[in-house]
């Protein structure tokens, strides 16, 4: 089996710490276990992102002695993304924003995006990754367990 790793930075800005501390790991991990390494800019979020972040987080990568096999951008990607995901059984979500964060909020051990008024349950929420029958629609809810 061949290992494949990778660094995925967004380029909305200079690297920090983290990112230096992140890279690394990810890069030793490759390199030790004699795979590749990746560099994959996440720049979906395009309202964020810095053009001159991509050639500044190259910069820090080197200096850092840290080198890639290929480079990717996930904006130029999307093509394999779109092939990937139609190839998944998947079903539409029909949920409104305020069921989505009810059943957060229902679900135990779960971010809460509101603070909870009734204690949570004592056995924890399972979601079922069965799809509803065709034309239900409809948003998976937590059962208990």
């Amino acid at each position: 089996m061949t290992v494949t790793g990778r660094f995925a930075p967004s380029p909305t800005g200079a690297m920090h710490l983290g990112n230096a501390r992140t890279a690394l790991l990810a890069w030793l991990h490759s390199r030790a276990l004699g795979g590749r390494h990746l560099l994959r800019f996440e720049d979906l979020d395009t309202g964020r992102v810095r053009g001159w972040a991509y050639d500044l987080t190259r910069r820090d990568l080197e200096w850092l002695g840290l080198d890639w096999d290929e480079e990717f951008r996930q904006s130029e990607r999307l093509d394999l993304y779109a092939a990937a995901l139609a190839g998944l059984d998947t079903y539409p979500c029909t949920c409104t924003r305020k069921e989505v964060l009810a059943a957060i909020a229902d679900s135990a051990g779960a971010p809460t995006v509101r603070k909870r008024s009734t204690p949570a349950p004592a056995a924890p929420a399972v979601f079922t990754p069965s799809a509803p029958p065709p034309g239900a629609g409809g948003c998976p809810r937590p059962r208990a367990a």
